[in-house]
């Protein structure tokens, strides 16, 4: 998919590049898509465990920082799947993995206003969606540094909303 479009992609093309018969593809997979169906999964259920294991530290005032480095962190770790499996913002797994990162967050970070935080979050992940798309393209990005940004992001959104 980062070379060319599912409907162009064949059993045995993806036979020949993983150096595996199709009869071992078949025993796995019903076809293409239940291929991509299933990769999506593992990202979503593998990413919501790591999402809803997170314990911040003690520091309330980073909480968010700590949050969101979990996130990237998650991203750079799986880099090339996510970038072709997310490669349009419109895509359903983007939207899944963007409301699983709200409902975690507002779980996690306290907001003075609880109404607002899932707006407040939305705001930033999507904004961070078009970070991370200008850090991918560069291939190596520092993990540290994005989320820092996303936290002085969040925390600013917050600042602002409280005035």
């Amino acid at each position: 998919m980062a070379v060319m479009p599912i409907e162009d992609i064949t059993i045995q093309k993806i036979t020949d590049k993983a150096d595996i018969n199709r009869r071992t593809f078949y025993l796995h997979y019903r076809d293409i898509y239940d291929l991509l169906h299933k990769t999506e999964d593992y990202v979503m259920n593998h990413f919501s465990k790591i999402l809803e294991e997170f314990e911040p530290t003690d520091e309330e005032n980073n909480i968010g920082s700590q949050f969101f480095k979990v996130v990237m962190s998650y991203i750079e770790a799986n880099q090339k799947m996510i970038g072709v499996l997310c490669r349009n913002p419109d895509s359903e797994l983007m939207q899944k993995l963007i409301q699983l990162t709200v409902a975690n967050g507002q779980r996690v970070i306290p907001f003075s206003n609880s109404e607002e935080a899932e707006y407040i979050l939305n705001y930033c992940c999507w904004g961070m969606v078009g970070v991370l798309r200008t850090a991918m393209r560069k291939q190596n990005f520092d993990i540290t540094k994005l989320s820092d940004l996303a936290n002085r992001l969040l925390v600013s959104t917050i600042e602002s909303d409280e005035q």
